[in-house]
């Protein structure tokens, strides 16, 4: 029986791109996880047509997506390094976040809550 994780990620075809290559690189690791995709819409596909500067800047393209783990709605996120101002990011104690480098330059970022790591990604069922 495979583990499930669920990874939110914006749904932009962007972000959807980078979220792919996370759960390739987690399937790699352990073949027994089934990495469901949760499509997250973002502030800033209301207001697609204002400067992201005007309605929230970077933070605009993140804060749902790591909202959707800390309600539950997901158990990883992704969310492209570039667009990630660290120093307004308020993360929760405890928290994981990683940066996956790709061999095209991209940076990804992956978020997870302490609960999620142990069990969900490393332990590989045989």
């Amino acid at each position: 029986m495979k583990q499930r994780i669920r990874l939110a990620t914006h749904s932009s075809p962007l972000a959807l791109k980078y979220a792919q290559k996370v759960a390739t690189n987690i399937k790699a690791i352990n073949p027994h996880i089934q990495v469901e995709m949760v499509r997250v819409s973002t502030k800033s596909d209301t207001y697609y047509y204002e400067s992201p500067s005007e309605i929230g800047g970077k933070c605009l393209y993140l804060n749902e997506v790591i909202q959707a783990v800390r309600d539950g709605h997901a158990d990883i996120a992704s969310h492209v390094i570039e667009e990630t101002p660290h120093s307004k990011i308020d993360w929760p104690r405890g928290w994981l976040s990683v940066k996956c480098k790709e061999d095209e330059g991209e940076t990804i970022h992956v978020f997870a809550g302490p609960k999620q790591i142990p069990e969900r990604f490393w332990r590989s069922k045989t």
